[in-house]
C-alpha cells in the first residue's frame, strides 16, 4: 500500500534519524525531511514552546500545513516520551 511512496517527516529536532530507517524498512516508503519547515510554530510537545491547542489538534495542524506546503500525501509527526500514555 505504501511501497515507493514519499513520507514527509516534518521535524526540527532530528527525530528522523530514529524513525526514518524503521518506516523505510517496514513500509517501503522514502522518508524526506524538509529543511525549511518550522513545526515549532504550533508549539512543542515537550513544552519549550507553549501549544495553543490540544496535542491532537496541534499534530493535525502540523500535518495539514506540511502536506500542503510540500505537496505530500503521507506525513509523520512524532514526540518521544519516557512514559507511555494515550
Amino acid at each position: 500500500m505504501f511501497e515507493g511512496r514519499r513520507l514527509l517527516i516534518a521535524t526540527k529536532h532530528q527525530k528522523e534519524q530514529v524513525i526514518a530507517p524503521i518506516l523505510e524498512e517496514g513500509l517501503g516508503v522514502q522518508c524526506i525531511v524538509p529543511e525549511n519547515y518550522d513545526s515549532d510554530i504550533f508549539g512543542t510537545f515537550s513544552g519549550e514552546i507553549d501549544r495553543k491547542d490540544t496535542a491532537l489538534e496541534t499534530v493535525r495542524a502540523k500535518c495539514l500545513m506540511a502536506m500542503e506546503q510540500f505537496d505530500s500525501d503521507l506525513f509523520s509527526a512524532h514526540s518521544f516520551h519516557t512514559e507511555f500514555y494515550l
